[in-house]
């Protein structure tokens, strides 16, 4: 389908530029399948784009998620307030797979790395999450995860739900100032299915109550 018969102004939505994925705003629908959004920006700083450079859009229903991709035309200024202009370049498909989902919440973590020094316990390592699938999340951390490192982690999804997975790193982004946290993205290994489909409820749950907060607004 197209984005002009599904989409809705106001909608929060994924972007996908290049390795970085961050949150935008639809603003305005316009002709021919073009649309403007709120400059798309990463941990406070506004990302480069270039003229007719493919990015891809995604965005939660209670039903499903929904992907295009698009290609960014311009970008403007109005009342000091920064937009840009893409144009839909394929139709909207629909991911019925709810665990390839990324829900943007803060929730708060406590890991450990696995692999230690013999008769070492390791420290316990604070960090809260950026975003959350029933596969994996990406965290925020003062302390450097290398690559393959594997942990096991507490996630507090509630205040009296806390579950307990193990993970393993899949990559590290330095900080851009020294006194900013890294940006760790893990993907969760040995866990139960009832893990999942506990991780995947709660998602759903999450979304339902961030559309209807949308839609009061």
């Amino acid at each position: 389908m197209q984005l002009s018969q599904i989409a809705q102004i106001g909608e929060m939505m994924d972007i996908r530029i290049g390795d970085i994925t961050t949150k935008t705003k639809l603003q305005e629908l316009l002709e021919h399948e073009r649309f403007v959004v709120s400059y798309p920006t990463h941990r406070l700083v506004p990302i480069a784009l270039e003229e007719n450079e493919s990015v891809r859009f995604s965005f939660a229903r209670p039903n499903g998620m929904y992907t295009f991709q698009a290609a960014f035309e311009e970008r403007f200024t109005r009342d000091k307030l920064k937009f840009c202009i893409f144009q839909a370049i394929s139709d909207v498909e629909k991911n019925q797979r709810r665990y390839g989902y990324r829900l943007s919440v803060v929730l708060n973590i406590s890991l450990r790395v696995i692999e230690t020094e013999k008769d070492e316990r390791p420290p316990e390592i604070l960090a809260k999450t950026v975003n959350l699938s029933e596969k994996g999340a990406l965290f925020s951390c003062y302390q450097r995860l290398s690559k393959g490192t594997k942990i096991a982690m507490q996630l507090r999804l509630d205040k009296y739900d806390v579950l307990f997975v193990n993970a393993e790193v899949l990559r590290c982004e330095p900080p851009i100032r020294k006194n900013e946290p890294y940006l760790i993205a893990v993907q969760f290994f040995n866990y139960s299915k009832q893990d999942q489909a506990h991780i995947g409820r709660y998602i759903l749950k999450r979304q339902i109550i961030q559309r209807k907060a949308r839609e009061i607004e």
